[in-house]
């Protein structure tokens, strides 16, 4: 049987459908709503090229990370499929810390990112429902997310001053809490 090959987030084998999810290691945390970012989670070397107090490296990662897809664009197993939220550590960094203001801007992106996570569930509920099987309708509902995930990013950055301006980063913490709590049936 053929199988194709996707390089970005999942990758192939030969072996049975039953891939299990393994915790990260103790350099990457889960998003948990139990567990907020402390400075300490930031352990990376600081990027001189890059002007700024801190900087979150997160992704949202589907898993199970290990599925079959055959040459008709089926998946194996579809049901499964879900994506989590990470924090890396080694690659998160800080200038400052003791600024309990940057470290609340660099939590709201990671919530930003589990919020995108969430719409991503959400939108896979949806395909699975119908029954869907094929790999680019999953992968297709994936990047169309990342990219409103990551311009989600930018605004925020961009409308609260990376931060700097206090009002309107409680304005976004606010907005990205209420999206969380709308979307909590995805967690």
């Amino acid at each position: 049987m053929k199988y194709l090959l996707i390089l970005l987030c999942f990758s192939f084998s030969s072996l049975s459908g039953q891939t299990v999810y393994t915790k990260p290691s103790n350099a990457i945390i889960s998003w948990s709503s139990k567990k907020e970012l402390t400075w300490n989670d930031f352990q990376g070397k600081i990027d001189p090229n890059i002007v700024a107090n801190a900087l979150t490296s997160y992704k949202i990662e589907i898993i199970p990370q290990n599925v079959q897809v055959d040459e008709q664009d089926r998946i194996q197993g579809y049901e499964r499929l879900t994506v989590v939220t990470h924090f890396y550590k080694k690659q998160s960094w800080t200038t400052t810390f003791h600024d309990p203001i940057v470290l609340k801007h660099e939590q709201l992106h990671f919530d930003i990112a589990e919020l995108y996570a969430r719409k991503i569930r959400l939108r896979f509920s949806k395909l699975k429902s119908k029954k869907e099987a094929r790999f680019s309708e999953y992968w297709n509902a994936y990047n169309q997310l990342w990219k409103a995930c990551r311009m989600y990013q930018k605004q925020f950055d961009h409308e609260t001053n990376h931060g700097r301006e206090l009002q309107l980063n409680i304005i976004w913490e606010e907005r990205i809490k209420q999206g969380l709590e709308m979307l909590s049936e995805f967690e």
